[in-house]
């Protein structure tokens, strides 16, 4: 295939890739799911940047806070400068992921995983959102490019291109600790392909932001594991009510939902053939071992398969097996004809089949337009000088949209992760004196122990606190000025 031609074929399913994901900036919230974890990574950050800590939380991936810090910085916006941020990551995985199935499976394979990236639903979701998962994919499949080249005996051992890998890699380690799982797997292919001296450097190199993350994790919780335990604990309690039969499935069934059957079914048919008939089995090989660890740690209940932004990776991985059987497709019954004149059509219809899954999304977070609205009215009626008092419910979007910063912001503390203890509250009133409160109806803090029964006029603390709107479940509640 003449280059011009490659280049004009790949610009223009970027270029489709790219309306899908500016229509979804616009269309969707900055929501994956109304577990709103976008917005709990906003709050982190306006928590980091008030805090001299010089790191942001152990049990989270540091370089997504540098990452959130620059849009923030050069823009003005937290949420708008940093979703558009993501789609810059977004566009840009097109480049390594083409290089890397060019490298493996040829060129029209390369081609039909830049299509099928195009309108693949879970990649364009995640290019749009304050996630991790999005830088994520970028560095990673960078660094899946990088190590295809050095591993390639074709081609003299390179240690530039070794930097190169073990930098994005490094990259993807700081981001998301679920990309730990492959620290092994490096430094065994790099000796088998290229000798020990080179996987004895490739292995220093890896090892110097997870000894730099333990490091930090032994001196801020004691322990330089505490992530992981930390993080296993976690799910454990939101999985332990889940029956072992169940959790064995909800990988499939996840996988189903941001996929569709259609993609899933080519993406394992690939994963096969690509095992079968060889030679470049790494990407599916990494994909199966990343599915039984993931599946491992699902049946222990220390991951949940149902937050879809866990299967990011899984469903990037799928799509050049799929790429390298739809090429081999095309060969077959092309004939005369340009394999690509099949080839291209068909991933974009087979990533087509995905797109349900925006619309699942569009359908889960409209409940958070209370939220949003709620946001508008803090926005119109807080000023920096305002102390807030408010519980739990959705304060990471609250706080987010509100335009604030974190200290303008008090939680209670909640001993049973249902009422807050009454003593904090009111030391919270003594000491702190909020001049508003945001009341929320679905948390009883608010009635039983501030006496707040309705969007009215009411005494806390001695102090009178009076409406200013409601959007219920919430109510904004200002002091009467002493």
């Amino acid at each position: 295939m003449k280059p011009r031609r490659q280049a004009i074929i790949f610009a223009a399913l970027v270029t489709v890739g790219a309306i899908a994901r500016i229509v979804a900036l616009f269309t969707l919230p900055n929501l994956l799911s109304m577990e709103g974890e976008s917005y709990s990574k906003l709050h982190l950050f306006l928590q980091w940047i008030a805090s001299p800590l010089p790191y942001p939380d152990t049990n989270f991936g540091p370089l997504h806070m540098v990452l959130l810090w620059l849009p923030w910085k050069l823009t003005g916006s937290l949420t708008t400068g940093n979703r558009i941020f993501s789609l810059l990551f977004s566009i840009g995985l097109f480049w390594p992921l083409y290089h890397l199935v060019k490298r493996s499976f040829g060129e029209v394979a390369a081609l039909s995983s830049t299509a099928l990236l195009a309108l693949a639903a879970m990649p364009i979701g995640l290019g749009v959102v304050t996630l991790a998962e999005g830088p994520y994919l970028f560095f990673f499949t960078a660094g899946l490019a990088f190590f295809t080249q050095v591993i390639d005996q074709k081609e003299k051992p390179d240690y530039r291109t070794l930097g190169l890998f073990a930098l994005m890699m490094s990259g993807a380690l700081a981001l998301r600790f679920e990309s730990w799982m492959f620290l092994p797997i490096w430094p065994m292919l790099i000796w088998r392909a290229r000798g020990f001296r080179m996987a004895l450097v490739a292995t220093a190199l890896l090892a110097i932001f997870p000894l730099i993350h333990m490091y930090m994790c032994q001196k801020i919780v004691g322990h330089p594991l505490k992530f992981l335990i930390q993080s296993a604990h976690i799910t454990a309690m939101n999985e332990q009510a889940v029956p072992l039969a169940l959790r064995g499935a909800e990988w499939i069934k996840t996988l189903l939902a941001v996929d569709g059957a259609v993609m899933l079914i080519f993406g394992a048919a690939g994963v096969i053939l690509v095992l079968a008939r060889g030679p470049s089995r790494l990407i599916a090989g990494l994909f199966l071992w990343h599915f039984a660890v993931a599946e491992a740690q699902a049946l222990r209940a220390a991951l949940a398969p149902e937050l879809f932004r866990y299967a990011a990776l899984l469903v990037l991985l799928l799509i050049p097996p799929t790429a390298k059987l739809i090429a081999e497709f095309s060969e077959k019954v092309s004939g005369w004809r340009s394999e690509l004149l099949i080839a291209i059509p068909l991933s974009l219809i087979i990533s087509a089949t995905s797109l349900p899954y925006l619309g699942r999304i569009k359908q889960e977070t409209d409940l958070a337009m209370v939220p949003y609205l709620v946001a508008e009215g803090l926005v119109e009626n807080l000023t920096p000088a305002d102390r807030v008092f408010m519980g739990n419910e959705s304060h990471p979007l609250l706080v987010v949209e509100s335009g604030l910063s974190w200290s303008n912001f008090a939680l209670p503390f909640y001993p049973d992760g249902v009422r807050a203890d009454p003593k904090h509250c009111e030391k919270i009133f003594a000491e702190w004196q909020p001049t508003k409160i945001l009341v929320d109806r679905h948390d009883p803090t608010f009635k039983e122990i501030l006496g707040i029964e309705s969007c009215a006029e009411t005494m806390v603390f001695g102090k009178r606190y009076c409406p200013i709107f409601e959007h219920d479940p919430w109510c904004l509640l200002s002091r009467d000025a002493p």
